[in-house]
């Protein structure tokens, strides 16, 4: 492998950065080191190859390719949105990966006036990165033998950034609505509540739509046919919601607000 080659892509990878000094500041690599990188008079050792790769959100090996080819792939459309992939939705799994695990969400439905959604969802570890996958069943749980029976699946991304807990997913069984959900991290050391604000498209409609919504945590090993059973669409007043669930989604806006925020938690915890 060149350490020519290394030099140049290294090069051309901060060009595209405001100043080396950020680079440095990011990766936590000293100045006067990485210039040696730069000049081509040092090899970086296998741990700070790895942590400069990191940063620039390539593999150690492509470091080294033939900087016309290095160029050309980094220019390509998958590539480049590999990497602006990476940086809208940076790793967090840090940060997040105590939130793992299995919830129920509740929020009141988009669709359904007056009723309250309750849906299984997964948070999960997928080579550094945190997903979720959420089953949604809109049918409601005080009817019986009701023919139909609608079943949402969603795929989404985790991210942490600025204190905040940022989902978004996407149906995959129709493939027509995206939502974004902002969570309230948890500082308890049990995790019981997540709340924030979702907003999206009913799936029987195409109105923008925005709700406060509530996770409870069930476990990272539950039992998922079981806990399935109990999804649906609930009334407002039926006994399996907990009050806490019913003021954490309350949608309600006092007068003098002029905007939409997620509940004060202080109402409920403190």
């Amino acid at each position: 492998m060149s350490n020519n080659h290394f030099t140049q892509n290294l090069r051309f990878l901060c060009g595209r950065h405001a100043s080396i000094s950020e680079v440095c500041r990011n990766i936590g690599i000293n100045r006067q080191q990485f210039n040696k990188y730069l000049s081509g008079n040092s090899r970086p050792s296998p741990r700070n190859l790895n942590r400069i790769a990191k940063y620039f959100r390539v593999n150690d090996g492509q470091l080294f390719l033939q900087h016309d080819e290095f160029v050309a792939k980094f220019e390509q459309p998958d590539f480049y949105f590999e990497q602006q992939f990476q940086t809208l939705f940076p790793s967090s799994s840090g940060d997040l990966k105590r939130y793992l695990g299995y919830y129920y969400s509740y929020f009141y439905s988009l669709g359904y006036p007056g009723k309250i959604v309750c849906s299984l969802i997964c948070m999960y570890e997928f080579k550094d990165r945190i997903f979720t996958k959420s089953i949604e069943h809109l049918y409601d749980k005080q009817q019986q033998n009701q023919e139909d029976k609608f079943i949402n699946k969603y795929t989404g991304i985790v991210s942490y950034s600025c204190n905040r807990i940022f989902i978004i997913d996407r149906e995959i069984l129709w493939g027509k609505a995206f939502n974004m959900t902002v969570l309230y991290p948890t500082y308890q050391s049990h995790i019981n509540y997540l709340h924030g604000l979702t907003i999206g498209c009913p799936t029987l409609g195409r109105i923008p739509s925005c709700a406060r919504i509530a996770y409870a945590y069930l476990g990272k090993n539950i039992n998922k046919r079981k806990a399935l059973s109990q999804c649906g669409l609930f009334a407002q007043n039926d006994p399996s919601i907990s009050q806490t669930i019913i003021k954490l989604i309350d949608n309600s806006k006092n007068p003098d607000d002029f905007t939409f925020q997620a509940f004060n938690p202080s109402l409920i915890f403190d």
